[in-house]
C-alpha cells in the first residue's frame, strides 16, 4: 500500500491484490485552456503542414540522391506509415510521462529527422532521417497535442478540439506561400533546416501543456470492494478495470485535491470528520510509506536485469499522477452534448466548485488505477509499467475487429489513408507535367488547405445534428472526394484543377473529423480507444501501401493520372465501405452489442 489509510477499493490480479486508487481531472473549460489550445493549433499547423509539403521537391530530391521521383515518394510514404504506427506507442509515452515531456521529445526527434534530411546523399539516408526519425517525432508531438485539448474543455470542447485541428488544415495553405515566396532563391536542402528550425519551435509550444491536478475520490462510507482480473483474457485492457462510478455511489464520496499544501474537502456527498482526518494526515503517512517501499525496492533491484536497473531506482512519487488515457473518452473530437452518458450527469445537481463541471459525467468515464501505478511504484522489471502496457494492450485490441461494422470502419479508414496522400504528392509533379506552371501548382495545394479548412469545422457542425448520421455523411463525404480525384484529367486549366483540388479538400476531412464519432455511435465510449489504436495500425498500412501503388502505375504508364486514377478509386471504396455499417449493426445488433 502506498499510505497508512484503509483502502476500500482493490482489484486481484495474477493472484496479487493490489488498491485501487480513483482520481479524476476536472477540465477549466478555459482560463489556461485557451493557450493549451492555441499552442496544439501550432503545433498541428507545422507537424501535419509540413508533412503535405514534401510532393513539392519530388524532383529536386531525385537529383540531389540520383534516384527517380516516385522512389523518392515512397520516403514520405513511410514516413506518415510510421507516424501512424507510433500513435499507440505514443499514447503509451503520454500516458507514462504526461503530455508535456511526450510532446518535447517529439519536438527534439523531429527537428532532428529534418535537420538530418537536409543532409542526406543516399537515398537509404533519407528513408532514415526522414522516414524513420522524422516519422517517430511527428507520432510523438501529434497525439499529446490533439489529446491534451479535450482535456481541459468540456463544454467549449467541440469548439476548442475543433480550431486546434484545424491547424493542420492552415498549414497547408501557409507553407506554399513560404515557399513561394520567401524560400524561392534557396535549394531544397535549405527549406528542410528550416522546416527543422520550425518543428523545433514545436518545443516552446509543449511546455505550455501544463498538466492538471487531479482529484482523489474518498470513500466516507467504509465498505470493501475487489475486483478479480485474474481469469480475464485481457486483464491489462483498460476496458476491464472499473470505472470510479462502479467504485464508490456518487452520496458516499468525497472529493480532496491533490496538493500537499491543502487538506480541505472541496466537494462532497456526505462528509465525515475522518475524511478530514485523512486529508490533513494523508501526506505525512504517505512519506513514511514511502521509506518503507524504498527499502523493499532495494531488495527488488537485485532481480532486475542490468537493463532496467536503473529505471528500478526511479522514486515514488509523494503524489499520484494524472493518467490521461485511463480515460474512455481521451480521443473523443466531437461535442460532448451528444453523449447520453453526458446528458444524465447535466441533470445531477452540481455544488461548490463542480457546479459548472459535469462531475458524474467524468466519474464514469474515468477508469481507476492501481496505487502501484499512479505512484510509480515499481517491481521486479519497470521497462514496461502498468501505465504502458494498460495503454498498448487496449489500443491494440485484436478482439474488437470480430465486430463486422468495426472491422468496415476500419478498413475504410485503410483505403481513405491510401488514397488521401496520393493528390498531397503528386498534384504538383502532375500539375507542372501538364502545363501548369510551378508557382500555380504549388497553390493548389493552399487551395487545398483552405477547402479542408471550412470541411473539418462543417462536418464537425453537421455531425451535431440529430436528422444527420455521422456514418452517411462519411461516406457522401468520401463518395465526392473519390469521384472528383477520378476527375482529374477532364481539363488540365489551373480553374479546373483548381476546382477539384477544392472539392477533394473539403471532402476528405469528414473523415479525419467524423471517426471517433462514428466508433462512439457503434460500440459506445468504453471501446473508443481500442477502436482508435486500431485505426491508427491500419491507417499506418494505407500510408505505407497507397503512395508506393500509385507510384507504380505512373512508372508504367509513364502519367501521373493514373497514380490519381488510383487514389480515386480506393477512396469510393472507402466510402462504399461505410453504407452498410449501420443498416449491418441494426438488423444484427450482436455484432457490436457484445462489445458495450
Amino acid at each position: 500500500m502506498t499510505s497508512g489509510r484503509i483502502r476500500s477499493a482493490f482489484v486481484v490480479i495474477d493472484g496479487e491484490e493490489e488498491a485501487l486508487e480513483t482520481i479524476i481531472t476536472i477540465p477549466p473549460d478555459g482560463g489556461w485552456g485557451w493557450v493549451v489550445m492555441v499552442s496544439s493549433f501550432f503545433c498541428n499547423m507545422i507537424a501535419d503542414g509540413l508533412v503535405f509539403m514534401f510532393g513539392v521537391y519530388l524532383d529536386d530530391i531525385s537529383k540531389t540522391l540520383r534516384s527517380d521521383p516516385t522512389s523518392v515518394a515512397n520516403i514520405n510514404s513511410a514516413m506518415t506509415g510510421v507516424y501512424s504506427f507510433a500513435g499507440p506507442f505514443a499514447s503509451a509515452l503520454t500516458n507514462r510521462y504526461g503530455f508535456r515531456t511526450a510532446a518535447v521529445v517529439g519536438s527534439l526527434i523531429g527537428c532532428a529527422g529534418y535537420l538530418l534530411t537536409s543532409q542526406t546523399i543516399e537515398i537509404w539516408q533519407c528513408y532514415l532521417t526522414h522516414g524513420a526519425l522524422t516519422g517517430v517525432g511527428t507520432g510523438l508531438l501529434y497525439v499529446p497535442s490533439i489529446v491534451v485539448v479535450g482535456f481541459y474543455f468540456e463544454k467549449w470542447r467541440a469548439l476548442a478540439t475543433s480550431i486546434a485541428v484545424t491547424g493542420s488544415s492552415v498549414g497547408m495553405i501557409v507553407f506554399p506561400v513560404i515557399i513561394n515566396f520567401i524560400l524561392t532563391d534557396y535549394k531544397w536542402s535549405i527549406h528542410f533546416m528550416v522546416f527543422g528550425a520550425l518543428f523545433g519551435l514545436c518545443l516552446i509550444f509543449a511546455l505550455v501543456y501544463k498538466p492538471l491536478e487531479p482529484v482523489r475520490i474518498e470513500p466516507t462510507v467504509e465498505r470493501r470492494v475487489t475486483f478479480d482480473l485474474s481469469n480475464m483474457p485481457s486483464r491489462y485492457n483498460n476496458a476491464s478495470f472499473p470505472t470510479n462510478a462502479a467504485v464508490y455511489n456518487k452520496e458516499n464520496m468525497t472529493f480532496i485535491p491533490l496538493k500537499q499544501e491543502s487538506s480541505e474537502t472541496i466537494y462532497s456527498g456526505t462528509i465525515s470528520d475522518s475524511s478530514r482526518e485523512f486529508a490533513s494526515g494523508f501526506f505525512s503517512r504517505l512519506a513514511f510509506s514511502s521509506r518503507v517501499h524504498q527499502m523493499s525496492r532495494e531488495r527488488n533491484i537485485s532481480k532486475c536485469a542490468a537493463c532496467c536497473r536503473l529505471c528500478c531506482r526511479r522514486k515514488v512519487r509523494m503524489k499520484p499522477v494524472s493518467r490521461p488515457f485511463y480515460r474512455d473518452d481521451a480521443f473523443y473530437t466531437g461535442s460532448l452534448a451528444i453523449l447520453p452518458d453526458y446528458k444524465k450527469s447535466q441533470l445531477a445537481t452540481q455544488r461548490n466548485v463542480y457546479e459548472k463541471s459535469a462531475i458524474d459525467y467524468h466519474i464514469s468515464v474515468t477508469r481507476t488505477a492501481t496505487a502501484a501505478d499512479l505512484y510509480a511504484k515499481h517491481h521486479a522489471c519497470a521497462c514496461c509499467p502498468d501505465s504502458c502496457r494498460r495503454v498498448l494492450v487496449t489500443m491494440l485490441d485484436l478482439s474488437i475487429l470480430k465486430s463486422i461494422p468495426v472491422l468496415l470502419v476500419v478498413f475504410s479508414g485503410l483505403f481513405t489513408t491510401a488514397g488521401q496522400y496520393i493528390p498531397f504528392t503528386y498534384i504538383v509533379p502532375r500539375s507542372t507535367q501538364v502545363g501548369i506552371n510551378d508557382m500555380d501548382a504549388k497553390m493548389l495545394i493552399s487551395i487545398m488547405g483552405i477547402a479542408n479548412c471550412v470541411g473539418r469545422i462543417s462536418s464537425g457542425i453537421l455531425s451535431t445534428i440529430p436528422a444527420i448520421d455521422p456514418c452517411c455523411l462519411t461516406a457522401v463525404m468520401l463518395l465526392i472526394a473519390g469521384a472528383a480525384t477520378l476527375s482529374c484529367s477532364v481539363s488540365n486549366t489551373f480553374w479546373y484543377q483548381s476546382l477539384t483540388c477544392a472539392i477533394f479538400g473539403f471532402c476528405i476531412a469528414g473523415p479525419v473529423s467524423l471517426r471517433s464519432v462514428i466508433i462512439v455511435e457503434l460500440i459506445g465510449l468504453s471501446r473508443l480507444t481500442s477502436a482508435f489504436g486500431l485505426c491508427l495500425v491500419f491507417l499506418g498500412i494505407g500510408c505505407f501501401a497507397g503512395v508506393p501503388l500509385a507510384g507504380f502505375f505512373v512508372d508504367m504508364t509513364g502519367s501521373f493520372d493514373y497514380g490519381f486514377y488510383f487514389a480515386g478509386g480506393v477512396i469510393v471504396l472507402s466510402g462504399i465501405l461505410l453504407i452498410p455499417v449501420k443498416p449491418i449493426a441494426k438488423k444484427y445488433p450482436q455484432t457490436v452489442e457484445f462489445l458495450k
